[in-house]
């Protein structure tokens, strides 16, 4: 079942969101709800182009995870109070790259102004995608052993194509965080790793040569020659990796 995010203008209105899409920017009249719950072992997936969350008050329970969806530029939460759980997790990754020779997509920037924050064991990820691997060359066709019938030697083998260059991985996300000065230990951890870059495609194998031979042709001997064989496409290229990023700082304010 999805549940919108929505802003409302009641005070004490809490909303509980289970494998949910988060939605829209607050308007004017509305910039912050009172409250938003991750409840305790749910998935919560932001709606694909929203770029904020506004709220006095944002929890995830323990066990709890928020997906910022691929493609989003820079996210932001922006909240006076928050808590997070035990094993909580905010993923915003780049995606992986799904045709051959294709890129990655870069991971999301995060600006999480927190306020007063309690963090009992967050996971931010942030990392690139990965590109994919690059489509091997075609082989090349061998050619024709020699004839009578024909007259012919034997025909060279064609060339192996090319193999596709891979794809390149992209980088990790940005992480800045503003919080209130506070005296309690806080378990936080980022994952920002690049993406894997694709490998190049193998080089198509050259064609083999036709075979030549001494053949009675009539009431003649004739010495066919035997073709060559082809020359084998070069590998593709492979990508290039993604940058890892150590950029996430905590701010007291």
């Amino acid at each position: 079942m999805t549940k919108p995010f929505f802003y409302v203008h009641l005070i004490f209105i809490c909303l509980s969101l289970s494998h949910a899409a988060i939605g829209a920017k607050p308007s004017p009249s509305a910039s912050f709800i009172p409250k938003v719950v991750i409840q305790q072992g749910t998935i919560v997936t932001v709606t694909a182009g929203t770029k904020n969350i506004y709220a006095e008050e944002f929890i995830m329970e323990d066990n709890s995870t928020l997906i910022i969806p691929a493609g989003t530029e820079e996210f932001e939460f922006n909240t006076k109070k928050s808590y997070f759980g035990k094993n909580t997790k905010i993923i915003a990754k780049g995606n992986d790259a799904t045709k051959p020779g294709e890129s990655g997509t870069l991971g999301v920037d995060i600006i999480a102004r927190l306020g007063r924050t309690t963090i009992k064991g967050l996971t931010m990820i942030t990392s690139g995608g990965s590109g994919s691997d690059g489509l091997p060359g075609i082989d090349g066709q061998n050619g024709q052993d020699a004839s009578c019938d024909t007259l012919t030697h034997g025909q060279d083998g064609s060339s192996g194509s090319n193999g596709r260059n891979g794809g390149n991985g992209q980088n990790a996300g940005l992480i800045n965080i503003y919080m209130a000065k506070h005296k309690n230990d806080m378990d936080i951890h980022f994952i920002q790793k690049g993406g894997i870059a694709g490998k190049g495609g193998k080089g198509g194998k050259g064609g083999k040569g036709g075979k030549g031979k001494l053949e009675k042709c009539g009431n003649r001997e004739i010495t066919f020659t035997s073709g060559k064989d082809g020359k084998d496409g070069k590998d593709g290229n492979d990508g290039q990796p993604g940058s890892d990023s150590n950029s996430h700082g905590m701010v007291f304010e």
